[in-house]
């Protein structure tokens, strides 16, 4: 019966990361498309990709570097966008409290989603989630034990993930900044 408990929950969280995930996915893609538009402005000369890739990359280093990375065991993934969500999951049983999404990038250009989450029970008692879907497959923290801070617009943290079926588990670290605006998810 517990197995079955465990398992129900577990699909009830897989749906809702599912929609997450293809929301991620779609920002991403329309963060590209808007920053082609504002990149060629009417009368200027277009730029090879070369150059483009070259201006991105001048100065402080490339600006997506910048923002973190997530590390599975020993392979380390860039952050390339991160999403704070305004919390919007509420039963009458738990509400969310802090949502936040991230895209990384392998070393391969392989798209890579992350997600942690913060339940906050009615007793008061604060669970936090992360879930990751990569090239390792599908990892989430189990039982509400992910360890995770949001201090001066960084969110780091650590946690054991297992795959869904609970028979491996991986250590995930990671440490990325988040925008101060939170956006619906």
């Amino acid at each position: 019966m517990e197995s079955v408990l465990h398992s129900d929950l577990r699909g009830r969280r897989a749906l809702p990361v599912m929609i997450i995930g293809l929301l991620a996915f779609a920002l991403v893609g329309c963060s590209g498309v808007a920053s082609d538009a504002d990149a060629q402005a009417p009368g200027s000369e277009a730029s090879t990709p070369e150059e483009t890739e070259a201006s991105e990359n001048a100065g402080d280093g490339d600006a997506s570097a910048r923002l973190g990375t997530i590390t599975v065991d020993t392979t380390t993934h860039t952050v390339i966008e991160s999403v704070n969500c305004e919390p919007m999951q509420s039963t009458d049983i738990v509400t969310e409290t802090f949502s936040s999404i991230a895209v990384g990038q392998t070393a391969e250009g392989e798209e890579v989603l992350f997600f942690a989450y913060t339940h906050e029970g009615q007793s008061g008692g604060v669970s936090n989630f992360i879930d990751y879907q990569g090239p390792e497959g599908t990892w989430s923290s189990s039982e509400g034990n992910a360890t995770f801070t949001l201090n001066e617009g960084t969110l780091s943290g650590a946690s054991v993930i297992v795959n869904d079926d609970a028979s491996q588990s991986k250590m995930i670290q990671f440490s990325f900044t988040l925008p101060d605006t939170l956006v619906e998810c």
